[in-house]
């Protein structure tokens, strides 16, 4: 298992502590937790109104203007 967790790149104990909380409540135990914060806790605003998302959605679904790649800075301009 220590190879296994340098592989991917995380801590020994860390990957411990996924495969424990795995054993115990399954995929529920090891799902990200990030996505459980309620909207605007940390008080920040949306960057994108609902309809903007969509739009980018759309937009990413396909290929980039160039036919390459999407990255960080297509997807900002």
């Amino acid at each position: 298992m220590k190879n296994s967790a340098i592989a991917i790149g995380i801590n020994y104990d860390y990957a411990q502590e996924i495969i424990k909380k795995y054993n115990q409540l399954g995929e529920v135990g090891v799902k990200n937790g990030k996505h459980k914060l309620q909207k605007g806790k940390r008080g920040k605003k949306e960057l994108l109104k609902p309809e903007q998302f969509q739009k980018l959605a759309l937009e990413l679904a396909g290929r980039p203007f160039d036919g390459d790649i999407w990255t960080g800075l297509k997807i900002a301009r």
